[in-house]
């Protein structure tokens, strides 16, 4: 007798923001049903994206590579030395649907793996324009210009109109089927009615946004935070009928006919900054938390890790290999995804292509890698350790190698603490002081500390959650040892480009003590 296929639906939201949602630790936002399907699934509290760039995190998603290898992955004849990990499900045997309001999706190649393609209430230039992009820094709210006019009823939303789509699949649903759900409203197009946005407006808090645009600018460091408080308004009224949708998404599943029962994954390819660090709605921002950290949510029909979470470190684009792996696709597994016997003798793997997580949510293991790492051809790498979070640029390394090798505490052991001492004397750490301190014992300290803060933004995890701090200068051992790292990735991302097949693990030292457990462990 043949085992019975679950069904799969994937909702892959852009623009989603893990700190808005209940199992997050929102609480001013109500989202019951996100609440519910994460009692009823697997949670990973650590999830960041591997790029923002929105092909090559979809290349990632889509054939498990990182966004860094998404070229790689694009052009190779077989893509990753097999297929477009979705196609698994369809040579098994599941119908494979994908579900959008973005025709950009149909334009990537691998849409091909689908059997069907329903483009839903699609977004159109005319509908967002209004306030234009500006390059130059904002100053004044009163800049930004509202466009469009919001619903009257959230059910009359793209985002409704995309759900819907998702119950009537389900509902006439016949055969296995995987459903993948790429909805673009929330970093595309606000329609919320005004009604759900005063809900969360405050006495004294500005009038809300009542466009239906997203300003796309930066602001002087300055600015009076109020400004930014209608957009994260008009995005809380977003993530409010999303969750609606979730649960008549959720309602429709759990009173389905079908004798296939349903996996459903949520995850987000990246955030959408809203004022945080002077940036609003763009993408083209430093990576800090509000673009990386994206929600990850399992829930599986047989109960597998309900209501369990986990601090492991993970991508997005290790979604489908876990799926690959809970279904039994194995043997259909590309060997990108596999243990290489070619490999025997590596020291540490840390795996940046896609990985299963199910030794995690089984409980079997605590973490499938030490070390995140962002980056899609930018001029910056993040890195996330258990203990620290780094913002590396990436300058010509040729130039940059003499001044690392100045920055080793090796070279020169009293590096830290004359930048220690330094910070004590200034009381804080304000560049302009720091930089032109005429005390000559600190004149070599200020020189390193304009040094680190050209290559390096460092930041304690997870205490700063928001990446306020900055801490570099206090800790330039850390600092110059992820500066290396940042550069070793990109080098063998690089060194690969021309290549057949993607990268799936680098070959790192083991994390050192202060990189893994902090300073003061």
């Amino acid at each position: 007798m043949e085992k019975i296929k679950p069904n799969v639906l994937i909702l892959n939201v852009e623009g989603l923001r893990a700190e808005f949602l209940g199992p997050y630790g929102n609480d001013w936002i109500d989202t019951p049903h996100f609440n519910r399907l994460a009692v009823e699934g697997f949670v990973f509290d650590h999830c960041l994206a591997g790029g923002i760039e929105p092909r090559k995190q979809l290349t990632a998603l889509w054939a498990g590579c990182h966004p860094a290898q998404s070229g790689v992955a694009e052009r190779a004849p077989s893509c990753a030395a097999g297929r477009w990990l979705l196609d698994s499900f369809r040579q098994a045997g599941w119908s494979t649907i994908l579900v959008s309001s973005s025709d950009a999706l149909l334009q990537h190649p691998g849409s091909m793996v689908f059997d069907e393609h329903r483009l839903v209430a699609p977004v159109k230039v005319p509908d967002v324009v209004g306030s234009r992009d500006l390059d130059d820094l904002v100053d004044d709210g009163m800049q930004l210009i509202p466009a469009g006019e919001p619903v009257q009823d959230w059910s009359e939303t793209r985002t409704a109109a995309v759900f819907s789509e998702l119950i009537e699949l389900i509902e006439r649903n016949e055969r296995p089927c995987c459903i993948w759900c790429q909805l673009t409203t929330l970093n595309s197009i606000w329609e919320a009615p005004l009604e759900i946005r005063e809900k969360f407006r405050e006495p004294g808090d500005p009038p809300i946004w009542p466009g239906i645009n997203i300003p796309r600018v930066r602001f002087r460091k300055d600015v009076d935070p109020d400004v930014f408080l209608p957009f994260v308004q008009a995005y809380a009224a977003e993530v409010h009928i999303l969750d609606l949708c979730l649960g008549g998404l959720l309602e429709v599943i759990g009173r389905s006919q079908s004798q296939n029962s349903w996996v459903v994954v949520l995850l987000s390819p990246s955030g959408l900054p809203l004022g945080e660090h002077g940036y609003l709605g763009t993408a083209g921002v430093p990576y800090h938390a509000e673009l990386l950290h994206v929600p990850l949510i399992f829930a599986f029909p047989d109960g597998m890790g309900q209501a369990e979470r986990s601090q492991a470190l993970v991508y997005p684009h290790d979604t489908v290999p876990t799926l690959v792996d809970y279904l039994g696709l194995d043997e259909t597994k590309p060997e990108s995804l596999a243990e290489s016997p070619d490999h025997v003798g590596i020291e540490h793997r840390v795996w940046i292509a896609g990985r299963s997580m199910l030794p995690i949510i089984r409980g079997d293991a605590e973490a499938v890698r030490d070390r995140l790492f962002a980056f899609d051809g930018s001029k910056t790498v993040a890195i996330r350790t258990p203990a620290w979070f780094a913002q590396v640029r990436l300058p010509d390394v040729s130039q940059d190698a003499e001044r690392l090798e100045d920055l080793e505490a090796g070279k020169h052991p009293q590096v830290r603490d004359a930048l220690k001492a330094s910070s004590d004397r200034s009381g804080h750490h304000d560049e302009d002081q720091l930089a032109t301190s005429g005390e000559e014992d600190s004149s070599l300290c200020s020189f390193e500390i304009a040094q680190l803060r050209e290559r390096i933004r460092l930041f304690v995890k997870p205490d700063d959650r928001w990446e306020v701090n900055e801490v570099a200068d206090r800790c330039p051992e850390v600092a110059v040892q992820l500066i290396r790292m940042a550069t070793d990735f990109v080098n063998a991302c690089g060194s690969e480009t021309d290549a057949q097949h993607t990268i799936d693990f680098l070959a790192f030292p083991p994390l050192t003590q202060e990189l893994a457990k902090g300073i003061d462990a």
